[in-house]
């Protein structure tokens, strides 16, 4: 029977292992793909905006907020992408430390802690993606309604 629950236990370990492995690397596709969206934008509206003034204050302020969010998103997701590497190299460090003062990795748990910008990075990230698009739409609709003649 010990025998039995031992190796359910392991299964789960294993499995629950292996499911974390794929949420990881989904969330971090997921970073790459949500970074491709605010930095053309971004681009582009600092190139066409360059060479002419907005029409009014609120014009203005939706354009610097636009701006803004972008770039923050964009930081950010860089921040978050970097922790992907990081917690490699901070899992690979506690096993050669817990090899070298125990020459056993029987009791290491793979679990590594991310300094906290890194884990603010990541749970703010996703917000930060709404927000740029919410700015971007929200500045495309001022421009057309000011640009329209009732």
């Amino acid at each position: 029977m010990n025998q039995k629950i031992q190796a359910e236990r392991q299964f789960v370990l294993e499995e629950s292992g292996r499911h974390n492995e794929l949420g990881r690397e989904k969330n971090y596709n997921w970073i790459r793909t949500s970074i491709t969206i605010p930095t053309p934008s971004l681009i582009l509206l600092v190139g066409l905006e360059g060479n002419s003034l907005p029409k009014s204050c609120i014009l203005t302020v939706a354009t610097l907020s636009s701006i803004v969010a972008m770039t923050l998103t964009v930081l950010i997701g860089l921040v978050a992408l970097h922790s992907e590497a990081k917690s490699h190299v901070l899992a690979r460090d506690k096993l050669r430390a817990e090899w070298d003062q125990h020459g056993d990795l029987s009791k290491v748990s793979e679990l590594v802690e991310l300094p906290l910008y890194m884990r603010a990075a990541l749970v703010v990230f996703p917000y930060m993606v709404s927000f740029s698009l919410l700015c971007i739409s929200a500045l495309g609709i001022i421009k057309v309604i000011s640009n329209k003649s009732w």
